[in-house]
C-alpha cells in the first residue's frame, strides 16, 4: 500500500482519559535550614506565670585595683560597690492557617498536618531572627563587637581570623559558655572557605587534610545539625543559613555573610509558658509541634462549620543583652565576610 500504515485515529492527544492527572501522594520535602544556632548559644531564663511582663538584669560594676597605700591608724574611705541593670520585656509572637471542611475532604495529602509542620519551621525562623537581631544590636553598645576592620579585599575569612574574634574575648575576661567551649555561627558559605584555606596561617586545618585525612573529612562532610569543633580555637560553630547579610559589600559587588563567635551570656533569652503556648524546645524546627484541630464544630462565628480544621502557634519571649555598656563590655564578636561561595 503507498503511503504505509495508516497513523492511530486515538492518541493522547485527543482522549481525554488520558490526560487524567495523577497527582504523587508521597511528599517530597522542600528545603529547611537549621533554626536553632543562636538559641543554644544563648542562655536561658524563664519568666513564672503571674510575675508580669518585665524583667530586671543586673550585675556589679567591676573594680579596679587599689594601689594607694594606706596611713598607720588612718581610716580610709569605704569603696562603694556599684550596680547597673538592663531592663527586659516579653512578647508575643503567633501565626495560624484555616481550612474548610471541604478542602480537608477532598486533598489528597495530610493537608493540615503538613500545613502544621511548615508553620512549625516559620516559628523556627522567627525565634531565630529574633535573637540574632538583639546579638547584631550588640555592636552599637559596644563598639569592639563588630570587627570588620579585621579583613580587607576581597574580605576572605580564615580560621586565624576566627581565632582572634575568640581570643579578644579571652584577653576580656569573657567565659566559654557550651560545654567549656565557645559558640561560633557561622553561614556555610563561609565555612567552606575556612575549608578551603591554604596559608600557612591556617595549617591547623591543612594539616588535617594531609595528615587526618578522617577527621577533615568528618567536619568538611558536616551538614548544618551537626556542631564543628574548630582546630586551635575552643570554638564549636553552628551552621545556618538565617545569618545578617549584606548586599555589594563594600562595593564588591558580591554578598557579605556575618560569623558570629560568642561567649557566657553573650544573648540572655527569657521564655515564659502561657497556657496554650507552642513549646519551641531549643529552637529547632523539628520539634516545634504547633496546635492542630481538625473536625471542628459549628460555633456562633462559624455557624455551618465551613472552618473545619486549623493550625497555628503562639509563643511568648524575649531577648537582651547583658547590662555593661562601653567598650569591651558585651560577650560577643562578629565580622562580615564576602565567601567564595555565593
Amino acid at each position: 500500500m503507498a503511503g504505509g500504515p495508516n497513523p492511530t485515529v486515538a492518541n493522547v492527544g485527543n482522549i481525554l482519559t488520558a490526560q487524567s492527572i495523577l497527582f504523587d501522594k508521597e511528599l517530597i520535602p522542600n528545603l529547611k535550614g537549621e533554626t536553632d544556632a543562636f538559641i543554644v548559644a544563648a542562655e536561658r531564663r524563664v519568666q513564672p506565670n503571674n510575675s508580669g511582663i518585665n524583667r530586671q538584669f543586673f550585675q556589679y560594676s567591676t573594680l579596679t585595683g587599689d594601689t594607694a597605700q594606706a596611713g598607720d591608724g588612718v581610716v580610709g574611705s569605704p569603696e562603694f560597690v556599684g550596680q547597673i541593670s538592663a531592663p527586659a520585656q516579653l512578647g508575643e509572637w503567633n501565626n495560624y492557617t484555616n481550612f474548610s471542611a471541604f478542602v480537608v475532604a477532598s486533598a489528597l495529602d495530610d493537608l493540615v498536618g503538613n500545613s502544621a509542620a511548615e508553620l512549625g519551621y516559620q516559628a523556627g525562623q522567627s525565634i531565630s531572627e529574633l535573637y540574632s537581631a538583639v546579638a547584631d544590636s550588640a555592636a552599637t553598645v559596644d563598639s569592639q563587637v563588630n570587627q570588620n576592620a579585621l579583613l580587607s579585599t576581597p574580605f576572605t575569612i580564615d580560621l586565624a581570623t576566627i581565632r582572634s574574634l575568640k581570643q579578644q574575648l579571652v584577653s576580656k575576661n569573657v567565659l566559654p559558655n557550651r560545654n567549656g567551649r565557645f559558640a561560633g555561627v557561622v553561614s556555610p558559605h563561609v565555612l567552606g572557605d575556612i575549608f578551603n584555606a591554604t596559608t600557612v596561617n591556617n595549617s591547623i586545618v591543612d594539616l588535617w587534610k594531609l595528615g587526618n585525612i578522617d577527621k577533615f573529612d568528618k567536619i568538611a562532610g558536616a551538614d548544618q545539625k551537626m556542631d564543628i569543633e574548630l582546630p586551635g580555637t575552643n570554638i564549636v560553630l553552628r551552621q545556618t543559613p538565617f545569618v545578617t547579610t549584606t548586599a555589594n559589600y563594600s562595593g564588591s559587588g558580591k554578598i557579605a555573610y556575618r560569623t558570629y563567635v560568642m561567649g557566657q551570656y553573650a544573648l540572655i533569652g527569657v521564655w515564659q509558658q502561657v497556657p496554650g503556648d507552642t513549646d519551641l524546645g531549643d529552637g529547632d524546627w523539628r520539634t516545634i509541634d504547633c496546635k492542630v484541630v481538625e473536625n471542628a464544630p459549628a460555633s456562633a462565628y462559624d455557624p455551618v462549620g465551613t472552618i473545619g480544621s486549623w493550625c497555628s502557634y503562639r509563643f511568648h519571649q524575649t531577648v537582651s543583652l547583658p547590662p555593661a555598656r562601653g567598650a569591651n563590655t558585651q560577650r560577643m564578636r562578629f565580622i562580615d565576610s564576602v565567601p567564595a561561595i555565593q
